[in-house]
Formats: structure tokens, C-alpha cells, sequence
């Protein structure tokens, strides 16, 4: 039965990916199990655990392209596709690895395919692999409060670099690392209570001397009869950058069911540019929102918008010889907008969900305990502030042996008659031995 959901939802992405006919970019909503869409938490699987998701992107609308002489305005699409997978390693260590499918290229019109200098077909798949390590050895007010470090490696198959409306890649390795910290309202159970995450990563491209022409380096410089238009597509340093990102969840029980509304805000500022050639040169800052239904235990489907809210124009250098066009959306390096949907499944352990009747029975229960408590503590009380008579009791008792003296002793044993006390006191040993040497 388990197999069976698992394939239906496998070919259900499958379908949904082949129905886009469209290539992915680098940077999808959704993170981890309990991160938020841009955000990761820090709050880790178990050993063991399982947790797969996948998300979509897109964007369709009108271009300004410039190809160095004239500006043109045509229509554009712009869809992302991600696939991912959470594994727990150890206490307070797991993995997160994602996939990107083909990508939008956007290429200029008079660039043909065969001129192309990365391997180009309609499908490639997969052609970006994440690799995330994160370890979380801090936490604080009873686990409520986490902080951990994430460790990002990227490597690329065959694919296409430098793609507008994405953010800026060659078809090299990169790598990165991050703080990433998270307030739980309820750590045991995380999911049913908010979630804030803030996130600050540092990312380096290792881009050092890359090309990122679309047509080949020396057929550009052959053409230019020189070095500067190749120049500008070749990167001089390491591209560096600071990712951040702020944001959480909030769940609320929509028919029986916990829907989570999501909201992020994440950006980049570059530390060192990209080369001069390359499409996405520009610092952004983009907000997103949308909501997650927890349809069954082991699926719950997600949807949502993000919207830009700064940008910084740094315009590409463009050049027909180079095979590099600007092309810019209301004068972004990126879509002003974007819809995305997907899907995730915690395979293990699955998702909590709440009927009303459990609810009820889960509120009895704390009540029962908080008034069990109550009464421990009452009785407490009670009994602290009775033993103050006791005092006067033993006191009382010390005084009439003295007085009676070993007249006790005259007492035959059927003439003593049971004493009740008013209120049992635990004898000392002394006293005990006193009573049983008046006793004999």
C-alpha cells in the first residue's frame, strides 16, 4: 500500500513536470520538513527519518531584451522545478539533497543551439545537485531556541549556465555556509505550533577565470579581433555573496487538518560582482507567502506567491559576438513575481494530525494532570502547615512523663487503654526508647 502512494505521487510530479516542458533554475521555494519556503530550520530529523518534497515555480510575462544596439520587448516564462530529500544521520545531524531539472535559457533568438557551449536539450535531467550537512548542537529555553551550522556543496552535470532570470551559476562546483537558527513554540511535537527562522549564509562560487559567454571563448575572441568582449564574460575573481532570509509558520485546524501559513522574506548582496557578461549581477530581496494543508498523515500540498521588493539594476554587457543579450523584467535581472506549488511527504515519522475527539481527549488529559498536580501541592501545604501544632504536642507529652514518672510502670497492661492521637507523629528513636523502657 505504501509503494502504491509513493509511485502515485511519483508519477503525479512526473506528469506535472512533462505537462511545464519547461527547464529549472536554481533557487525553489520549500527547504526542510520544518522550515519554512526559503527558509531552513533548525530543527533536526532523527536517525532514520525520511522526508521528501518537491516544489514549482513559474513566471510568464513581457521582456526588455537588448542586444547591445536596440531594445526589444517579447514574451517570457520562467519555470523552476525542485525535487528534494531530508535523512536523519545522527542526534542533531541530517542531510538535505535537492535536484534541479532543466532550466528556462531564455537564450537570444539569433544564437542557435549548436553554438551553445554547455550540452543543450529540451530535457536535462537532472543537471544541479545540492548537498546539505546540517548540525545543530545548540539549544536553549528548554529546546525552544536552536542554533546550528549548515555546510552547502553544489556541483553541476551538463547544463546551462548563466541563464537569465536565475541566480547567477556556471557549470562549476560551489559551495557555502550557514547559521541558521530557529524559535519552536512546541519542540517535541514542532509541528504543531509557529516556527521562526532566521538564516545568513555565505556562498563563494568558485568561479575564478570561468567563461560564461554563451558561444565559445575563442570564437569571440577570433570575432572581436581582441580581448575585451571576451574579458567582460570571464571572471576575474571568486563571486561571493550573502544569502539571508527571515521568516516562519503558523498552524490553525482547518477540517480537522493543520494548514500552515508560511510567509518569507530572503535576499542576496553581492560581495564580489560577477563577471560583466553575466545576467544576474544585481542585490534582491523578495517576499513570499502562501500556505501548506496537511491533506493525510503521510502528503500535504503547498501553494503560493513571492513578490520583489528590491532590486538594483546593474546592467549586463551585452553583446551579439558574446551571444549575451540584457534581458530584464520591468528593469530586473529578475521576474517581479512568481506562483509556486508543490507537494512533500513525511515518510517517517508521519505527520501529526488531529480529530476533535483526540483534541478533546488530549485536553481532558492535560486538565486531569494539572489538577493531580494541584492537589499534590495542596496536600503539601496542608500537611506543612499542620505539623506547626506538632511542636506543642511532643512538648506537652515531654512534661507529663516527667511528672508521671515511673508511676506508668504501676499500670498493669489490661488497665492501659488506647490512646487515638488527634494527629499521628512519628516518634524519634529516643522517644521511641523511652516509651518502651516505661513499657517495662
Amino acid at each position: 500500500m505504501k509503494l502504491i502512494r509513493v509511485a502515485t505521487v511519483a508519477c503525479a510530479v512526473f506528469a506535472l513536470v512533462q505537462t511545464l516542458k519547461a527547464q529549472t533554475g536554481n533557487v525553489s521555494a520549500m527547504t526542510d520538513r520544518f522550515g519554512s519556503f526559503y527558509n531552513y530550520s533548525a530543527q533536526t530529523l532523527d536517525f532514520g527519518d525520511l522526508y521528501v518534497f518537491q516544489n514549482t515555480r513559474f513566471f510568464k510575462g513581457n521582456a526588455d531584451r537588448f542586444d547591445g544596439t536596440a531594445t526589444t520587448s517579447r514574451s517570457v516564462k520562467d519555470v523552476n522545478a525542485v525535487l528534494g530529500l531530508q535523512f536523519g544521520i545522527a542526534h542533531n545531524l541530517d542531510m538535505v539533497f535537492l535536484t534541479n531539472f532543466y532550466q528556462t535559457p531564455n537564450r537570444a533568438p539569433s544564437i542557435p543551439p549548436s553554438a551553445i557551449v554547455s550540452f543543450f536539450k529540451d530535457h536535462d535531467v537532472p543537471n544541479d545537485f545540492l548537498l546539505n550537512f546540517r548540525y545543530v548542537p545548540y539549544s536553549f529555553s528548554k529546546d525552544k531556541f536552536k542554533i546550528g551550522f549548515m555546510g552547502t556543496f553544489k556541483w553541476k552535470s551538463e547544463n546551462f549556465p548563466n541563464a537569465p532570470f536565475q541566480v547567477y551559476a556556471t557549470d562549476k562546483a560551489e559551495a557555502g555556509f550557514s547559521v541558521v537558527t530557529s524559535l519552536i513554540e512546541s519542540p517535541k511535537v514542532p509541528e504543531t505550533g509557529y516556527i521562526f527562522n532566521f538564516n545568513l549564509q555565505y556562498w563563494n562560487h568558485l568561479d575564478k577565470g570561468q567563461y560564461v559567454g554563451f558561444t565559445r571563448e575563442d570564437s569571440v575572441r577570433r570575432a572581436a579581433n581582441g580581448n575585451a568582449l571576451a574579458d567582460a564574460a570571464v571572471s576575474t575573481g571568486n563571486t561571493s555573496s550573502l544569502r539571508f532570509g527571515v521568516g516562519g509558520s503558523y498552524p490553525i485546524m482547518v477540517a480537522d487538518k493543520y494548514l500552515y501559513i508560511m510567509a518569507d522574506v530572503y535576499g542576496l548582496m553581492y560581495m564580489t560582482k560577477p563577471p560583466e557578461a553575466a545576467y544576474s549581477r544585481q542585490d534582491y530581496a523578495f517576499a513570499a507567502v502562501g500556505v501548506k494543508y496537511q491533506f493525510f498523515d503521510w502528503l500535504a500540498l503547498h501553494l503560493g506567491g513571492e513578490f520583489q521588493v528590491l532590486k538594483k539594476k546593474d546592467p549586463t554587457s551585452s553583446s551579439t559576438i558574446t551571444g549575451i543579450e540584457d534581458l530584464t523584467v520591468s528593469g530586473s535581472d529578475y521576474p517581479s513575481w512568481r506562483i509556486f506549488t508543490g507537494l512533500s511527504m513525511p515518510l517517517s515519522p508521519r505527520a501529526l494530525s488531529f480529530k476533535p475527539e483526540d483534541e478533546t481527549v488530549s485536553v481532558d488529559r492535560e486538565t486531569q494532570k494539572k489538577r493531580e498536580v494541584e492537589n499534590i501541592l495542596y496536600s503539601e501545604q496542608e500537611i506543612q502547615k499542620r505539623s506547626v501544632n506538632f511542636i506543642p504536642v511532643r512538648d506537652m507529652r515531654k512534661q507529663y512523663k516527667d511528672i508521671v514518672g515511673g508511676l506508668v510502670n504501676v499500670l498493669q497492661p489490661w488497665d492501659k487503654k488506647p490512646v487515638e492521637e488527634e494527629f499521628p507523629v512519628e516518634e524519634s528513636t529516643e522517644e521511641k526508647k523511652e516509651t518502651d523502657e516505661g513499657g517495662n
